[in-house]
């Protein structure tokens, strides 16, 4: 499979949903007609696994509060949303 994928996201790194759940990457993909980048990963909680457009999980999206945050954020001590968004 050509696969020239690298956007930041890592297998292995855990990233949690705007809504609250925690997810744990698979791998990276790409959709077998259109190439387009795919996210594969899995609930943390319930090991589900799913797969969504790279597009789309970097996205932002609107929450309860009527404001804009990003969809997924990299789980970490040194990532946070509002540290991103001081160095933009």
């Amino acid at each position: 499979m050509e696969n020239k994928l690298n956007f930041g996201i890592l297998p292995g790194e855990t990233w949690r949903h705007y809504k609250g759940g925690n997810y744990k990457i698979i791998t990276l993909a790409n959709h077998s007609e259109t190439k387009e980048p795919l996210v594969i990963y899995q609930s943390i909680s319930f090991g589900s696994i799913y797969a969504r457009p790279l597009s789309m999980w970097e996205d932002t999206v609107e929450n309860k509060r009527g404001g804009i945050e990003p969809r997924f954020v990299k789980m970490s001590s040194t990532s946070t949303w509002e540290e991103r968004k001081k160095d933009a």
